[in-house]
């Protein structure tokens, strides 16, 4: 049975609209079947995602006040997996046509309900205001994402926001929860972004989503090409941020990362700001090295292993069992620790999160930009036929490059990172890579 989730904010220009086409897109971009529901009069959402909103026969409107079932308002988009209920300037008057209209609260919700089994997510655009159509989406909601832009009005309205939700909760829809707050319009350029970040932090005891999503041009400029952001500029950080997202709203599950910083009292100011206590966790670290060349391999990114989570995607895409690939994951840590001490980390940096918890959940991941690189080129795709197809930026192909030449500059033994550079860039068949592999002078584990 789909998810269905309330995208809300009173307050406009926030990124509601925003985020709810691009989580939309990118939720179907990750292989979930999504169904959009534009119930916003301005229709953004719906002439976001390519259709005019204007030359729609049956919209929302017609939904709520009777005139047509909900099987003849869903629209199929032209991107695959992702349908849309439009919404257009007719909507503005249902609110005065809803008038004595009994258990006019529950008119979305009787409707959705005889389609959300077709669906994994329904993501629903409210408008920027509490109004009939507003408690129709909460009422049809299992949970509300409330937006919030990183300037100082951050707050305004949301307090009014968290009590509609409540009596929504208390009155109509017992089951209706909080889905969590997602930081919108950030500039890392100033301090103002991640003071609002600390400040909502310290006020609101709501789940806030890790990601951030970036202040970024090609955002803005999306909308009017009618296009999400993943296919308008998958390259972006807009792009990254969003996926990002939708992979977070996909498996909202504990997550725990390391915060590393040679001053400590700035890596616990960090720490006390981002960790809440639903899902997200932040140790910290003053191995700032270490938290960094734990994946030197990715030249002091802050992420781990994304050379051999390509090789985790070969493995899989030749049909190697689990045991090959915690055999790769090991000795690819075997091979990054040597790399790392190479460059002065601490080794026992490496048995934590950001060394073999990173590792772990970048080579198993199916969700892992890199993982899927590979297992592409081990079926038969060249690196620039893979990478034309993921969104994302895949830094293991770059990266691999920096970490075989360190390593044969530098005589550090990583025959893993060999196989790979010699796949991607020397178009070797990855099958006569791991035969190398097993041809290798014999080795003990600790090595």
């Amino acid at each position: 049975m789909g998810r269905i989730i309330a995208i809300a904010n009173q307050k406009g220009g926030v990124g509601k609209t925003t985020t709810a086409i691009n989580l939309s897109a990118c939720l179907a971009e990750a292989g979930q079947r999504v169904l959009t529901i534009d119930i916003d009069p301005q229709g953004n959402t719906t002439s976001g995602l390519g259709i005019d909103k204007n030359a729609v026969e049956n919209t929302i409107y017609e939904l709520i006040l009777g005139e047509a079932e909900i099987e003849e308002v869903i629209l199929q988009t032209e991107f695959e997996g992702l349908s849309i209920i439009a919404s257009n300037v007719n909507l503005a008057a249902a609110e005065i046509e809803l008038i004595g209209i009994n258990e006019k609260e529950y008119i979305l919700k009787k409707a959705v309900e005889k389609v959300r089994e077709n669906y994994d997510f329904v993501i629903i655009d409210c408008p920027p205001s509490l109004n009939m159509l507003t408690i129709n989406a909460m009422t049809t909601a299992d949970t509300v994402l409330v937006p919030i832009q990183c300037e100082y009005y951050a707050l305004e309205g949301l307090s009014q926001l968290l009590h509609t939700v409540n009596l929504v909760k208390q009155r109509l829809n017992p089951d209706l929860e909080m889905e969590g707050v997602v930081f919108t319009m950030y500039d890392a350029r100033t301090n103002l972004s991640l003071q609002v970040v600390e400040n909502v932090k310290s006020n609101l005891h709501q789940t806030i989503y890790k990601t951030i999503i970036p202040r970024n041009i090609r955002l803005a400029e999306a909308p009017s090409h009618g296009l999400p952001i993943n296919l308008y500029d998958p390259k972006s950080a807009g792009a990254e941020s969003y996926m990002l997202l939708a992979e977070e709203v996909i498996n909202k599950k504990l997550t725990l990362v390391t915060s590393a910083c040679e001053d400590i009292s700035l890596a616990k100011y960090v720490q006390e700001i981002f960790s809440n206590k639903d899902y997200f966790r932040v140790y910290t670290s003053d191995d700032l090295v270490g938290g960094e060349s734990t994946f030197m391999v990715e030249m002091l990114e802050a992420r781990n292993a994304i050379v051999n989570a390509i090789a985790s995607g070969f493995c899989e895409g030749m049909g190697f069992g689990v045991n090959a690939r915690a055999a790769l994951i090991t000795r690819s840590l075997a091979e990054i620790r040597r790399l790392a001490v190479f460059m002065g980390a601490k080794e026992s940096t490496l048995l934590g999160l950001t060394g073999v918890g990173d590792m772990i959940v970048t080579c198993t991941s199916k969700l892992s930009r890199n993982y899927q690189a590979g297992f592409m080129i081990a079926n038969g795709e060249n690196l620039k036929e893979a990478l034309s197809k993921i969104t994302m930026v895949v830094e293991g192909a770059n990266t691999c490059i920096a970490a075989f030449d360190i390593a044969r500059k530098n005589n550090i033994y990583m025959p893993i990172v060999s196989a790979v550079y010699n796949v991607i860039y020397k178009m070797n068949d990855p099958k006569i890579e791991i035969a190398k592999l097993m041809g290798n002078d014999l080795q003990s584990e600790n090595f």
